[in-house]
């Protein structure tokens, strides 16, 4: 651990746990005693990162976020900032996004921990899109996730590894591409409970892994990772995750030449993203896609 947030960190919790008004004997309760907590908020016991984690969950705050908390001190700007990257990447706004990038590199608060693992993954996925430069976003982006704890995997780290996932199949490296989504798959053991409770991310996984299957012509194992999608998006942070699901098994169904069932999927994302989702380019797809498959469903069975 760095030896900077070692030193943070105890003051940290506990102006998180007088905030949220909690005792020391609660916070402690059912993970560690309250003499440790104590101890930890004094600085002179370091918590190692499965009782870190414990106690992040327990306080109601990812690990991610209270390393960065302790490690930079002008966290609410960086929040700020993440917030505003991570929108512009999304939104595949990269040129706008080097800017800020280019902007806070001379930061020396950003040149550690979690906040630099941050930005080598912005950097990444901008050199890519903007420079076309393969190996050095990818150089990036194994250069961000190196620098997490190997025993945890937290969401900057599913992150990292689902834009790895996406440039192989940029790439069409297609298994190094699934082999990716599906590491990430795997360490669902290793996140954090609260990770897993409150990021859209997994759904987002398991779509991008199941977009790559279809390409692949694995029709079949690309639906059931789209049902395994549907059944972890209870806690998504956005619907239009499960419409995306919806509509990628409706495609699967399409190349399957089954089109009854393929219509049922896509009329289905179809009325999500018509009346819960403002995003009109994919309703458009959606809709070109339902015409399509019904002209070939009246072909069929004529």
């Amino acid at each position: 651990m760095d030896p900077y947030v070692e030193l943070s960190i105890g003051s940290t919790i506990k102006d998180l746990r007088l905030y949220l008004g909690i005792s020391q004997k609660e916070l402690s309760d059912g993970i560690c005693t309250q003499s440790l907590i104590s101890q930890i908020e004094s600085g002179t016991n370091i918590p190692n990162s499965i009782l870190l984690r414990q106690v992040a969950e327990k306080l109601g705050i990812t690990l991610d976020g209270l390393l960065l908390m302790s490690e930079y001190p002008k966290f609410p700007h960086f929040k700020k900032i993440e917030s505003k990257l991570i929108k512009l990447v999304e939104t595949s706004n990269y040129t706008e996004a080097w800017k800020i990038i280019e902007l806070e590199k001379g930061n020396t608060s950003f040149e550690s921990g979690k906040v630099k693992q941050f930005f080598l993954w912005a950097e990444g996925v901008c050199q890519y899109y903007l420079s076309n430069d393969f190996t050095l976003a990818m150089d990036l982006l194994k250069e961000a996730l190196n620098i997490s704890d190997n025993l945890i995997f937290s969401y900057q780290d599913v992150k990292i590894l689902n834009s790895q996932g996406i440039l192989y199949a940029e790439e069409n490296l297609l298994e190094e591409s699934i082999e990716t989504f599906k590491l990430i798959l795997a360490t669902k053991e290793k996140l954090s409970p609260y990770v897993l409770s409150i990021s859209s991310l997994f759904p987002k996984v398991y779509y991008n892994l199941s977009k790559v299957l279809t390409i692949q012509g694995s029709y079949e194992e690309s639906i059931k990772y789209c049902q395994e999608g549907i059944y972890y998006s209870g806690n998504m942070e956005s619907i239009s995750d499960l419409g995306e699901l919806y509509f990628q098994i409706g495609l699967n169904f399409e190349k399957m030449q089954k089109y009854n069932q393929s219509l049922k999927w896509l009329i289905k994302s179809q009325d999500i993203f018509k009346l819960k989702v403002s995003n009109y380019e994919f309703l458009m797809i959606i809709t070109n896609k339902i015409q399509e498959v019904s002209l070939l469903l009246e072909k069929d069975t004529k």
